[in-house]
């Protein structure tokens, strides 16, 4: 070995309990390396705030040391004390594998595996030093059920519809209730689908209590969370009354599992989430009264087909909306051509891509939802299961598990994680998005030369999208939602269809 070295310092937090500075780890470090005749080549110092016992957590200072003590063999790293470079035992081998094959030794004021027998001695100070983190992680996860059993909300961001209360409890957020009400309205009542609800929310003015539009995968948390009804649920599985919502949630509990219901029965019966109501349209789903601003649901009249406002029928609204299909439909399909035409020619006139990707998005968002869903759970999956292996490994190496069932178990495990990656590899590639079936400037061009008549043109469409599902995805992509007002004797039916 040389005589040059290097430092680690790390806090797991801005006020640890270690009593101990970043700079007094420091100035620890170059007096052990001037006691051993060393020299400080550099110093890696991660900062406070980071965590070496939670899995994930980024540690760049850490691995460019690590880089470093693979082109040094024979370097010296530095610490104040083992558990700055980790607490996990499955760590362990990494340190084990760079102090044999590279010569690496590590010194702190109570470790130097230059000596004979420290090796164990290592072994020793990381389990010593997982035990001490996970101590304190089994008190606070224990401090976290009876604030849980209290009732109270231990979340940092404000659930939808709440806002935070004095002592973990929690309040309704009168703009941010009255929205989540509307959302299940749409959502159970007018049968909505998550997108359109989405984008009839925003489309009347409604935002998060953050100020951002509405999207699916916040409104699907806030139906799923047993929050939306006022209640908590508990390590057991059971639910109680959250703190400071004694009088009640944003909705009663009945109502929130009839979301819940079709929320989940949807799901699990379906290779695609519903997005709009079922029929052989186009524009079902993006229509809107002006009157109440509800969804247009078809209806069949003799020989044709129009929309009606679905709260008319109810007695909700006195002068709701309806208009013929054939008026409506090569409308929506138009205002998406146009759409899409104006975004391509911005992309290739003035190299601005914004219109055009948000398109695009929209569209991939659309017509791959069931893939990120699968990504998502094959990779919970992977991560759990790679957290059974670490908690093996760690029971293996502490003496609590024998070899026979180590092994056993470790290649069942082994076996499960290949199968999990292998799927998860065998996913079709959606990062770059499925490209749109249509050309919006050549198609506007076929229309003006009159190579295909207006009422021609939905079928043509839906035709060159291939299927009715993806036609309706790229008029959602380009149109959140279609205003149609009452008929007015004399007035043309193009004047009463307006876009927000």
């Amino acid at each position: 070995m040389d005589n040059v070295a290097v430092i680690y310092t790390r806090l797991s937090t801005a006020k640890s309990g270690d009593n101990k500075t970043l700079e007094d780890q420091e100035k620890t470090c170059l007096r052990l390396a001037e006691s051993h005749g060393l020299t400080v080549a550099k110093v890696f110092a991660e900062g406070s705030g980071v965590s070496a016992y939670k899995k994930g957590v980024a540690r760049p200072e850490l691995d460019e040391l690590i880089a470093y003590v693979r082109q040094r063999p024979g370097s010296t790293v530095l610490a104040w004390e083992w558990s700055r470079l980790t607490r996990r035992l499955v760590d362990l081998s990494l340190w084990i594998e760079l102090i044999e094959e590279h010569k690496l030794r590590v010194l702190t004021p109570q470790l130097d595996t230059a000596l004979p027998g420290q090796l164990m001695m290592l072994t020793l100070t990381a389990a010593m030093a997982q035990q001490e983190s996970q101590t304190k992680s089994d008190r606070i996860k224990d401090g976290k059920r009876r604030q849980r059993e209290a009732g109270r909300y231990l979340g940092g961001h404000e659930p939808a519809g709440y806002r935070h209360g004095p002592n973990g409890s929690l309040e309704l957020h009168p703009l941010g209730a009255d929205a989540l009400r509307r959302a299940i309205a749409l959502y159970v009542d007018e049968r909505l689908a998550l997108r359109a609800v989405c984008l009839q929310l925003n489309a009347e003015g409604h935002t998060t209590q953050s100020g951002t539009p509405w999207a699916t995968n916040y409104l699907r948390r806030a139906i799923l969370s047993p929050l939306t009804a006022g209640l908590i649920e508990q390590s057991d599985g059971t639910l109680m009354t959250a703190l400071g919502l004694e009088a009640g949630g944003v909705l009663t509990a009945a109502r929130w599992r009839d979301a819940k219901l079709r929320l989940e029965s949807r799901s699990a019966t379906s290779n695609k989430p519903a997005r709009r109501p079922a029929t052989s349209l186009l524009s079902a789903g993006i229509l809107r009264c002006s009157n109440c601003s509800g969804g247009l649901t078809p209806e069949r009249r003799k020989d044709s087909i129009a929309y009606r406002c679905s709260k008319r029928s109810e007695g909700k609204c006195d002068s709701g909306a309806s208009i013929r299909s054939h008026l409506v439909e090569p409308f929506a399909v138009i205002q998406a051509l146009y759409k899409i035409g104006a975004a391509q020619a911005a992309a290739a006139r003035d190299d601005d891509f914004t219109d055009i990707d948000l398109i695009a998005s929209n569209f991939r968002n659309l017509t791959n939802p069931e893939v990120d869903l699968r990504r998502n759970q094959l990779e919970t999956e992977l991560g759990d299961l790679l957290q059974r292996q670490e908690t093996m490994t760690d029971l293996f190496v502490g003496g609590n598990l024998a070899a026979e069932a180590y092994e056993r178990g470790i290649s069942a495990l082994t076996r499960q994680l290949e199968t999990t990656q292998n799927a998860l590899e065998d996913l079709p590639d959606t990062s770059k998005g499925t490209p749109l079936p249509v050309d919006g400037a050549e198609w506007l061009n076929q229309l003006a030369q009159g190579d295909i008549t207006p009422a021609e043109l939905p079928a043509a469409f839906q035709t060159a999208c291939g299927s009715l599902a993806v036609a309706r995805d790229v008029l959602a992509s380009c149109i959140e939602s279609i205003t149609v007002h009452p008929h007015i004797a004399g007035k043309p039916a193009s004047e009463r269809l307006t876009i927000p």
